[in-house]
């Protein structure tokens, strides 16, 4: 047998190989599971990580943690959104829980969950000209990966990027980020904590609002 006569014959068995039924079912399977496996995260932005999900009582429990940190001011609704954004997120970070960002701008009139409008300290209710939450992914019952928002000045449980939003009145803009920026604008230029205006460093915005909510009584 000829050197051509053994290619063309190899060539011929790998063809009526992967032309075969059970070639062609296994190859369907690959492509559906491949699909499948795409289509579960495809809305999911921090699932980038590669890190696995968190599930829906995992979220809930995150969520009371974060809650319940002393050191974050939730209650000072004016400001300080992405300081106690850049905090949850370290914490995230330092458990190993994938997370990111997510941002609104617009003419922003907060709510809580009874409809009322978030106020300030004075009473006043708020508007805010953007906001921003970390996000972590979530994996429901039915497989599906979605961006949850963790963000306790506004509700008592994590929300989907559009109930989040949904709470805020107009959005004009949105946007999610890597947990590594943190101030942004509508453009998309941003500063990560590193780089920011000292007068917006963590510890100092978190220093000035709670001198600010001593001050109204809170």
């Amino acid at each position: 047998m000829s050197f051509k006569e053994l290619v063309d014959g190899l060539v011929s068995k790998f063809s009526e190989f992967f032309s075969s039924p059970e070639a062609q079912n296994a190859l369907k399977n690959a492509d559906q599971k491949a699909e499948k496996s795409s289509n579960s995260t495809k809305n999911c932005y921090s699932c980038k990580t590669g890190q696995a999900p968190l599930t829906p009582q995992q979220a809930q429990s995150l969520h009371t943690e974060m809650a319940g940190q002393k050191d974050i001011p939730f209650n000072y609704a004016p400001d300080c959104c992405y300081a106690r954004a850049e905090r949850m997120s370290q914490l995230m970070s330092d458990k190993g829980i994938p997370n990111a960002k997510t941002w609104a701008y617009g003419n922003l009139k907060p709510k809580k969950e009874s409809g009322a409008p978030v106020t300030a300290p004075n009473g006043k209710p708020i508007i805010w000209g953007w906001h921003v939450a970390p996000i972590v992914p979530v994996q429901s019952q039915s497989g599906e990966v979605v961006d949850m928002v963790i963000d306790p000045s506004l509700r008592n449980r994590p929300l989907t990027i559009p109930e989040w939003e949904a709470t805020l009145g107009t959005v004009s803009v949105s946007a999610q980020s890597d947990k590594s920026v943190y101030l942004r604008n509508p453009s998309g230029q941003y500063r990560t904590q590193k780089n920011a205006p000292l007068f917006n460093k963590l510890d100092i915005a978190f220093s000035r609002h709670k001198r600010s909510l001593r001050g109204a009584g809170k």
